[in-house]
Formats: C-alpha cells, sequence, structure tokens
C-alpha cells in the first residue's frame, strides 16, 4: 500500500518580515499517492508564498526535487521525524534543487542523495534552519558531494543544521554575498564548512569535529569575487583528522588531513573566541594562492584575483594541541627541523607570502595576533623554507573590529 504524506499548505504574505496581517486560513490535504509523484507535484505546481508541511515518516524516493516559486516555505515535522531518503535515486542531482527567492527549508532530513542533498543556485532571502542531511553508513567517495551548497545568492542563513558524510563539503556557501552560518554540527565530511569567493559572512557557534578538514575560508583564482569581511567566532574546531574519502578536484578535496581553520588568499578575516584543538596538520592555516594544494598555474587568476591573505586579526581563541603530524611531507619535515623531533607545529601557521607589489606592508595588511599564550610561525614558503621565522614581534597588532553581520528581518 502506498505511503501516505499529509501537506499542509498555507498562503503567506512574506518570508522575511512584513506588517501585521491577518492570519491566512489553512487547508490540510492528503494526498494517497507514492511519496514521489505527491511531493514532487506538489512543489512543482506551488504558487508564491506556501508554505508546504511534509508530516512525520519516512520517505522513500527515487527522483530529485524542486523549488522553482519564489516565497516557498518547505517544511517538516523535525530533522528525526520526517526523512526523506534517496538511497534508490536513479539520477545523480540534487534531491532538493532550489531556484528561487525567499525560500525556507526546515524541520527534516535528506539521506543518501546521489549529489547535493540541498541546492540552491541564484536568489535571495534564504533560510535553511533545522535540517539534517546524511550519507548512513561508513564515509566513502560515492556519497553526494555536499550537505549544504549555496551558490550566487544574496541574504544566507543557515542555522541548527547538521551535515553528516559529504564527499567534498557538509556546508558550503559560494559566491554569495551577507552570510550567516550558525548553531550547526557537521562532522564525518572531508571538509566541514566552506566559504569560497563570499563577502560579508559570521560563521558562529558551529562544530566541526571529526572531518578531514574543518573550516576553509578561500578565494578560487577563476572568479574575480573576493573572500572578505568574514568573522570565524565562537566555533569549535578539533580532531579534523579522518582520512580524505572524496575524490575529484573540488578544492576541499585537496586541503591537507587535520586542517583545522584554513584562509587561503582571503582578506580581512577576524578569528577570535573559537576552541582550536588536535588537528595534526595545523590548527589554523594562513596561505596564499602559491601555496594551496589546488595551485595549478599564475595563468589560471583572472583579472582582478588576489592571491594574498591580508588583513587578518586572530585574538581570544583556545588552542590545544594540533601540528603534531602535518600530512604534507615537506611540512612534517619543517616541523622536525624547526621544532624538534617531538615538537609540533605553531598554533598558527602562515606560508609567508606577501604581495611584491607593495613594497612596504600597509597596517591594514598585517597578519594581526592578539592571542595570549598563541605563537605563529613563518614558513617562508617563497623561499623553500630558508628562513623559517617564529618570532612574534612582526604579529604583534591590531585591526579595527569588523561589524556582526545582520540579515533583513532575520534574527
Amino acid at each position: 500500500m502506498p505511503s501516505r504524506i499529509t501537506l499542509a499548505v498555507v498562503t503567506i504574505l512574506c518570508l522575511f518580515g512584513c506588517g501585521s496581517q491577518e492570519e491566512p486560513e489553512k487547508s490540510t490535504e492528503k494526498i494517497k499517492q507514492k511519496p514521489q509523484q505527491s511531493l514532487a507535484e506538489r512543489l512543482s505546481t506551488a504558487q508564491p508564498n506556501e508554505v508546504i508541511e511534509v508530516a512525520a515518516g519516512r520517505y522513500a524516493l527515487d527522483a530529485g526535487l524542486s523549488i522553482t516559486a519564489d516565497g516557498v516555505t518547505l517544511r517538516g515535522a523535525g530533522v528525526n521525524d520526517t526523512v526523506l531518503n534517496f538511497t534508490n535515486q536513479q539520477q545523480a542531482n540534487a534531491a532538493l534543487m532550489v531556484k528561487s527567492n525567499n525560500v525556507v527549508i526546515e524541520d527534516m532530513a535528506i539521506e543518501n542523495s546521489k549529489a547535493e542533498a540541498i541546492k540552491v543556485e541564484g536568489g535571495n532571502n534564504l533560510a535553511i534552519r533545522n535540517v539534517r542531511t546524511e550519507w548512513t553508513g561508513e564515509p566513502k567517495s560515492s556519497n553526494g558531494a555536499y550537505g549544504i551548497y549555496v551558490s550566487q545568492a544574496e541574504n544566507v542563513l543557515i542555522e541548527n543544521s547538521v551535515a553528516i558524510g559529504a564527499s567534498t563539503t557538509g556546508i558550503y556557501v559560494g559566491n554569495s554575498n551577507n552570510i550567516i552560518v550558525r548553531n550547526n554540527r557537521a562532522e564525518f565530511n572531508v571538509t566541514a564548512i566552506e566559504l569560497s569567493n563570499s563577502s560579508n559572512a559570521d560563521l558562529y557557534k558551529n562544530t566541526a569535529l571529526k572531518n578531514s578538514s574543518g573550516i576553509l575560508v578561500i578565494n578560487l583564482p577563476n572568479n574575480a569575487k573576493t573572500s572578505r569581511n568574514i568573522r570565524l567566532h565562537n566555533n569549535k574546531v578539533y580532531a579534523n583528522n579522518n582520512a580524505n574519502f572524496g575524490e575529484g578536484n573540488a578544492e576541499s578535496t585537496a586541503v591537507a588531513v587535520g586542517s583545522g581553520i584554513v584562509i587561503n588568499a582571503a582578506d580581512r578575516v577576524e578569528i577570535f573566541s573559537n576552541y582550536i584543538g588536535d588537528n595534526k596538520t595545523a590548527n589554523i592555516i594562513i596561505g596564499s594562492y602559491f601555496t594551496a594544494a589546488y595551485f595549478s598555474n599564475k595563468e589560471a587568476m583572472v583579472d582582478g584575483f588576489d592571491p594574498y591573505p591580508e588583513g587578518i586579526l586572530i585574538y581570544a581563541n583556545k588552542f590545544s594541541g594540533g601540528g603534531e603530524a602535518p600530512e604534507k611531507l615537506d611540512w612534517e619535515a619543517l616541523r622536525e627541523a624547526n621544532f624538534g623531533t617531538n615538537g609540533s607545529l605553531s598554533d598558527i601557521v602562515w606560508d609567508g607570502y606577501t604581495n611584491p607589489a607593495k613594497e612596504k606592508l600597509a597596517a591594514s595588511d598585517k597578519i594581526c595576533v592578539d592571542n595570549a599564550q598563541a605563537n605563529i610561525v613563518n614558513i617562508d614558503a617563497a623561499n623553500n623554507y630558508k628562513n623559517v621565522n617564529k618570532s612574534m614581534r612582526p604579529h604583534h597588532c591590531l585591526l579595527p573590529k569588523l561589524p556582526a553581520i545582520t540579515l533583513p528581518d532575520a534574527s
């Protein structure tokens, strides 16, 4: 007998704030078709500003879903109560594709998608909350690439969600602006959380645990958009040492296992009040495009691309362990040569690259560390590690604090 989905369809006037309105009349419909047909058809015929509620239950789906109308809310009964399972999905596409504005996805789980669990391309005012994306069983390269994938969006909120088992990144935001990623947990992914070529972002109160690498903030060279004005704070990023099970050419699958927070070619980044520990390559890595594992050649850089990390402020973090067993062979040799057989790399590792066009580094471009008992090493990668410098003196500086990110009428 086919499964039953209860869909409560509610007309609403707006998602990201509006004046007082009369309570809209609600209607509930029970669809006795197969789950794939009922939910797919309901989403494809959704009108702007509707709420579609999926009742508690476990639903086996064999094809992806899509939202194309503006203002749609897709709501389940909870991350462990409404489960959309795509184990039998026929084609390798996103389980849920979104190409519209003012969309809310909440209170449900998406399991075992052949590609992205949730994929958003374009649009303004997106909220994903209280969602679980997961590939069950042992991590494997055939898992979908991304749990939550957002690209080319404005005003993005991802909160109170869980991403498990993605073969590239658990939570990814790229080519986007005005972003909050908070109160999420990412584990057993290749990379936990990634910001790529995105600006004006707050990442806080997230936990990145038991991934291959933790939080990645990067600029890719084929894109003139710059990752800048980003705050990473009050996160827990620890023990990200699991084997890299990803395949392909994605930048996050190329990051060294055991990397905690990685800043690559990004500008104006604040890292504060985090707990960062026991990441075996290094707890914080600050690098240029030239030392990125995905570096190909200078010709890959588009006009306007800035390959150097500048204006990085690190303060009030708590560090423990880490840096004792770098995955890169040259870094392991550097560790032993400069810190001893049983020593560990510094809490913060900087590749040492600066812009040669700037005769003297401006105060606003420096890497500043105001973190009691934390240490930094400049590994001088541009000169094949010839002049490794462990002095804190060049980094005793401060930068203006970045403002918190706000979203329109979203708390």
